[in-house]
């Protein structure tokens, strides 16, 4: 029994999984912005120590559109892993863009790692800019998540330049028969 339709079938699933997060966290996000006393809720959740009660309207203004960017990185990276299922969804098990295509959400992880940090500490400054002198923070932090983010972008770079090489050997070996 050929595992191509299984393959396929996978393949089908998982896009069609990517296209529903692809939907969902935009709209999460707008949801949570849509509501700015939700916001500042939380927002002093994901920022603790810092509150977040007396911020100006402009400040969750630059707060959402910072935010943007660690979403449209994300975006980037899951519309690569959607496009990388794509390739299987005709059963053949080495595409050839399937190397590119993953190591492309793989350096979009990592990146997203380090732009969700810096928009972190951007916040820590922004969301405590109405305290005053000696009221300002620079909270600089790095959380197990991202470690763990930057590790799964660096093994995903790893599998899409191994099956390029897969690839490549498939090719080689083709010929020779």
């Amino acid at each position: 029994m050929s595992s191509k339709p299984q393959l396929a079938r996978t393949a089908t699933r998982m896009s069609f999984a990517t296209l529903l997060v692809l939907i969902a966290i935009p709209v999460a996000y707008l949801g949570l912005w849509a509501d700015l006393g939700a916001a500042r809720k939380a927002l002093g959740e994901l920022l603790p120590g810092i509150a977040t009660a007396g911020t100006a309207n402009w400040q969750l203004g630059v707060g959402f559109a910072a935010g943007l960017v660690p979403l449209l990185i994300l975006t980037a990276a899951l519309l690569e892993l959607r496009r990388f299922f794509g390739l299987y969804q005709g059963g053949n098990a080495f595409p050839a863009d399937a190397g590119r295509r993953l190591r492309r959400f793989g350096a979009a992880i990592m990146i997203l790692a380090v732009a969700t940090m810096l928009v972190r500490w951007m916040a820590s400054m922004l969301f405590t800019w109405h305290l005053g002198e000696g009221g300002h923070q620079l909270a600089i932090s790095v959380s197990s998540s991202d470690g763990i983010l930057l590790l799964f972008g660096g093994l995903a770079l790893m599998i899409g330049t191994i099956l390029t090489e897969a690839r490549r050997v498939a090719e080689e070996n083709r010929m020779f028969v």
